[in-house]
Order: structure tokens, then sequence, then C-alpha cells
């Protein structure tokens, strides 16, 4: 299964605060492939790959469909952001503030999560450090329609 999964469960405080400013149910994504999760993780302060099992009462999942080539590229380009540090600052001056600047050797999760994707050819027209955990859900959910259109489905 490759998809990616949105927290929706409770969370601490910085949860709260990503909902109520973005107005939506998540405040944190994951890249998921099988049991491995990729994202910029704000508890653990870096980019990272963990095995975790999924929780549908803690997460929501768009299912995704990659060929093993896209597959491989992800996992490549995940593995150089592999140890980065959380963008703390970058959220803050392109989520809350939005004054467009963040650092090129940080990520925030949806930003991370959305440049990965871009590296399949997927949202092609998002800048990742624009993009929170709802604009992100909401993106894919339209990508998928299109494409469930598109192959007559």
């Amino acid at each position: 299964m490759i998809c990616v999964a949105f927290y929706k469960a409770p969370g601490n405080w910085a949860d709260w605060i990503v909902r109520k400013w973005t107005r939506g149910p998540y405040s944190h994504c994951e890249l998921v492939i099988g049991d491995v999760w990729i994202s910029a993780s704000p508890r653990e302060g870096v980019v990272r790959s963990k095995t975790m099992p999924m929780d549908s009462t803690v997460w929501d999942v768009v299912p995704l469909n990659f060929d093993v080539a896209q597959v491989k590229t992800i996992r490549a380009v995940a593995e150089v952001e592999i140890g980065c540090k959380y963008d703390w600052l970058g959220i803050v001056l392109t989520q809350f503030v939005n004054l467009n600047r963040q650092d090129p050797d940080r990520w925030f999760c949806s930003e991370l999560v959305t440049y990965l994707l871009q590296q399949t050819g997927m949202l092609p027209g998002a800048t990742p450090h624009q993009v929170d955990p709802n604009k992100l859900y909401n993106e894919l959910q339209g990508c998928c329609i299109e494409r469930l259109d598109w192959h007559g489905g």
C-alpha cells in the first residue's frame, strides 16, 4: 500500500494550533510506503523514516498508485533528506505569517510530502512550502478524482 496518511487524533497543543489556523481536521501528514512512514516529524525534530502500524482511529489515508520506478525515486529522494531538521521557523514564516520564507535544508511535514510526490509528477503546480496538511488532503482528493474520471471510473 502506498498512501498519504493524515493525522486526525487530538494530539497536543501544536496539533490544535495547526488545525485552527488551517481550518481543517488534520495537523500532520506522512507518506506511507508499505509499513514505512516518511515525514518531517515535529515530535522527533527531524525528517525520518520508520516502521509503524496503520491505526484508522488516528489516521485518514489517501491511497496512491505508483509504479516501481516512481517508488524507487521517492525512496531515493527521501533518503537524501533523512536527518534534516524540522523547519519550525519555516512553518511560521510560510504558514502563519505568510512571508514565503523557508530554509531549503529543513522541512515540515506537508512540505516534504508534497516535494516527494512531485518527484513522480504529481502536484506540479504546488509550491511545497505553501502547502499545509489540509490543503494537501484536498489537493490529493481532487487529483484522485481526476485520475478516476480520466480512466473512465
